[in-house]
């Protein structure tokens, strides 16, 4: 009775039923509505919000031809919705009606202001463009007023504040109209502003924190990213081309890290006359897979603190960030379990770790003489960073993301500008040590006279990302290349170039993810080369 109690006793779990519905596999092609009672219960339903862009059009003063055909392909889907606003005309007292298609209409309407109106200059705006919904309703007009004189003086009083070399180039001018602007983009509630002016990037313009001010190079992964969140995975806006998750993210890391299918080449080739490699092409697709796993997992992370900081979104962050380091970690172990096998080392294949120096030497010593080997050591000094965060946040500092600052007392205090990590204290020194890259490379400084060191979040995430990825597609290049008759069949050959299955997409897959190298934003290259890919050249964020 008691065994059928505690089998009784366990959850029940519900399943969607499958079955050769003709319709019901067309709506599940379809996928789920964002605003519609359908589709399965348990599903990867899109957000019925729209990403609502402002564009500065007179600030995109500069030729970028395919930034601008990526974005204008983006901003063809439903998904997005566009404004665009001349400031030029925000200071005209002209009341005349213009129905400008697109446009934001703002114009000074100071004069007309009433008497209980707030201090200082008061402008009054208006988009007479329907604006669509996911549901099928529209917003056929829409009308407001703004008073920016407190945000001015916030940001005029900062400005005074600089020194000569802040201020060069900046004149107060260009603070009113960053902060104009940014006031316009809150009163009508848009997300994100595309802008190219002096101000726009500078963080120590309070306007700057009042909304999300990028260049079109910086909005470009800003959009993709929301498009993934969507569950739409663009790897061609232009023409509309699209793949499911797994295959972008794998081909992402393909883009990244070209290196690794020369080596899963090699690999695949050996299985088809030696039934034994194809352990070590499972072992390749695992590697590939653990930094697939690894960019999921920093898109839940750039979701997490993009969003409102509340203490599950603080969680979920912070969970986010344990599982990136551990898939990066856990992607390098891969390939050192799999090398220390193929060559035949003594001792079991866990006490490979590349991240260690002894390790890597043993390992590397095979392949003392190799072409590129003293770039591949500089890189391997850059691990031993990221394993003991991984080590250190994995094990007991799951909350360390906040947005710090030093008071004007010396004292640490909370900030409204980007997040920072928390550097755990036995970590500190290998961030400060000048052989493994130093604060420079890490993003990190100290956070005043506390010993404390912080480092702003999404840059030491991607030099985690860049130090696996430039690591492993060095090492992979080297060990495809090479060929050795002593040891296990797999390394009898030499492959020295392979490409993957959408490898002529790899410059947009790599500016989608945030990760440009140098020409892939001028449109200049298809391919990253292996000089960008090991230096990690790329354009600064």
């Amino acid at each position: 009775m008691r065994d059928q109690l505690e089998q009784e006793a366990a959850m029940e779990l519900y399943r969607e039923l499958t079955h050769d519905d003709p319709h019901r596999r067309s709506a599940r092609g379809r996928g789920a509505s964002p605003t519609k009672d359908e589709g399965d219960l348990f599903t990867l339903r899109p957000s019925p919000r729209k990403l609502r862009i402002l564009i500065d059009i007179e600030a995109w003063t500069a030729d970028h031809p395919f930034i601008d055909e990526l974005l204008h392909g983006f901003m063809r889907y439903e998904n997005i919705e566009v404004l665009q606003v001349r400031m030029s005309q925000v200071k005209l007292t002209d009341h005349e009606d213009s129905h400008e298609v697109g446009f934001v209409r703002v114009r000074d309407v100071t004069e007309h202001k009433g008497s209980f109106s707030y201090p200082g200059s008061c402008y009054g705006w208006s988009i007479d463009t329907e604006r669509p919904k996911f549901d099928g309703s529209k917003t056929l007009g829409q009308r407001g007023s703004i008073s920016p004189q407190p945000e001015l003086f916030r940001s005029l009083a900062a400005y005074n504040s600089f020194s000569d070399e802040q201020r060069e180039g900046i004149t107060a001018d260009d603070i009113e109209r960053a902060v104009l602007l940014t006031e316009i983009a809150r009163a009508i509630d848009y997300d994100l502003i595309i802008s190219e002016t002096k101000t726009t990037g500078r963080r120590d313009v309070p306007a700057n924190d009042r909304s999300n001010v990028v260049t079109r190079a910086d909005a470009l992964p800003i959009i993709a990213h929301y498009m993934r969140r969507q569950q739409i995975y663009v790897i061609n806006p232009i023409g509309r081309g699209t793949i499911n998750r797994k295959g972008y993210y794998m081909e992402t890391v393909a883009a990244l890290a070209p290196g690794i299918w020369h080596w899963l080449t090699k690999c695949r080739r050996s299985a088809l006359f030696v039934p034994s490699s194809r352990r070590f092409v499972a072992d390749c697709e695992s590697l590939i897979d653990r930094l697939a796993r690894a960019l999921r997992a920093r898109d839940e992370l750039i979701a997490s603190v993009g969003a409102l900081q509340t203490d599950d979104v603080i969680d979920d962050g912070a969970d986010a960030l344990d599982h990136v380091l551990v898939s990066l970690c856990g992607a390098v172990d891969v390939l050192g379990r799999s090398l220390h096998t193929a060559l035949q080392i003594s001792g079991h294949e866990r006490n490979a770790k590349l991240h260690r120096l002894d390790g890597y030497r043993k390992l590397m010593s095979f392949y003392a003489d190799v072409a590129n080997k003293d770039l591949l050591d500089a890189l391997q000094k850059h691990l031993a960073v990221v394993f003991s965060l991984r080590n250190s946040i994995h094990s007991r500092t799951l909350a360390a993301i906040a947005s710090l600052t030093v008071s004007e007392h010396g004292l640490s205090a909370l900030s409204a500008s980007r997040l920072d990590l928390v550097i755990p204290p036995e970590t500190v020194d290998s961030v400060r040590d000048e052989s493994g890259g130093g604060l420079e490379y890490w993003h990190a400084r100290e956070l005043g006279g506390s010993g404390h060191l912080v480092a702003d979040l999404s840059r030491l995430l991607d030099t985690c990302f860049s130090s696996v990825l430039r690591f492993l597609d060095q090492l992979c290049r080297i060990i495809a290349a090479e060929w050795t008759l002593d040891k296990d069949p797999v390394l009898r050959e030499d492959i020295i170039g392979a490409d993957s299955t959408l490898s002529g997409y790899g410059r947009e897959l790599r500016i989608f993810i945030g990760m440009p190298q140098n020409g892939d934003l001028d449109g200049a290259s298809t391919e990253a080369s292996e000089t960008d890919i090991a230096s990690g050249a790329s354009p600064s964020r």
